[in-house]
């Protein structure tokens, strides 16, 4: 037999199949379930990879910024309080968002701080009639110098107490004596706004008030515990304050005060 006419296998197609075989078998072997989770919610089993999208969209959307919702900034003002009893209590002592200052001796009485008869009344802490708490962060005692007569020694002596944060003064004496007192920006104040309307506590509150709220950006002034309505105090004090007023305005700074403390009203000539 001519060995030429044998059959020969054929090496490589032998090998292709047996990969094909291979592969064939290796196809029909179980395959691992991916891990899969029941949703409590639809009812239905979810893929852990569907389940991954899905929260990944659901954290996506809860951390993007909400363009629809149009949230107001926080308006922040300064409210500059007197002491007379009708108007003072209602400044907005419960509104974080103003700060407080004050003045007048009335203020600081010994009366009322937690309800108790000898407490002093306008400090952190003191009760107000409605039940609410007053507080101050600024005050201002601007009287030169401030021993006198119309003084008495209780006001003085709490001034000396370290509730009220900061206390302005124009009295240099009496700086060392206090421990939170500071010096009245006196020069500077009446270099802006002129000499001529520096007529009253409330004044130098207001010219000082009109300088800070513009450094912070803020354009709420308030003013309670002010009542203009007698002779004595239309003519020598009210022009002083309306003129501070004014320039708040024309600073498009919002004033607020009390229809009844007459500090809106316009003086009336006969001629």
């Amino acid at each position: 037999m001519n060995d030429e006419n044998v059959f020969q296998p054929n090496v490589n197609a032998a090998t292709k199949l047996t990969d094909v075989i291979e592969d064939v078998a290796e196809a029909a072997q179980p395959q691992p379930i991916p891990e899969q989770k029941f949703d409590t919610g639809t009812g239905m089993v979810i893929h852990q990879s569907v389940r991954d999208e899905q929260q990944k969209f659901i954290k996506e959307m809860q951390t993007a910024p909400d363009q629809e919702e149009d949230v107001a900034p926080k308006e922040y003002g300064i409210a500059v309080l007197g002491s007379h009893p009708l108007l003072v209590d209602k400044a907005p002592f419960d509104d974080p968002n103003w700060e407080i200052w004050a003045t007048s001796s009335h203020n600081l009485d010994y009366a009322g701080k937690n309800g108790d008869k000898d407490g002093i009344r306008f400090l952190n802490g003191g009760r107000r009639p409605d039940g609410g708490m007053y507080r101050v962060d600024q005050f201002f005692e601007v009287h030169r110098p401030i021993l006198d007569s119309t003084r008495t020694y209780s006001y003085t002596r709490a001034l000396d107490i370290e509730d009220i944060p900061v206390i302005w003064l124009r009295d240099p004496e009496a700086l060392p004596l206090i421990p939170n007192g500071r010096m009245y920006p006196e020069a500077a104040l009446r270099k802006r706004f002129g000499d001529f309307f520096f007529s009253s506590s409330i004044a130098y509150m207001l010219a000082m008030a009109i300088v800070e709220l513009e450094k912070r950006g803020w354009k709420k002034l308030g003013i309670w515990g002010v009542l203009q309505g007698s002779q004595s105090e239309f003519t020598e004090q009210r022009p002083g304050i309306q003129y501070f007023i004014q320039r708040a305005l024309d600073l498009d700074i919002e004033v607020i005060a009390p229809s009844s403390s007459a500090l809106f009203e316009v003086e009336k000539h006969k001629w």
